[in-house]
């Protein structure tokens, strides 16, 4: 990822599916982001290095 802001939309179920693995990931690496409700749409502003994550 850039270090821009870009939002992520979605419909039907993939709008209800809960993200918090991402959420805790965004939170370890210091990517800021909002979000509905913990729902899409999700916007994420930072930068994601490529690395190996479990």
């Amino acid at each position: 990822m850039q270090d821009k802001e870009v939002t992520f939309k979605g419909r039907g179920k993939l709008v209800e599916r809960p993200l918090d693995v991402f959420y805790r990931l965004f939170d370890e690496k210091g990517i800021k982001y909002l979000n509905n409700k913990g729902k899409l749409p999700l916007t994420v502003k930072g930068s994601l290095k490529v690395e190996y994550m479990k």
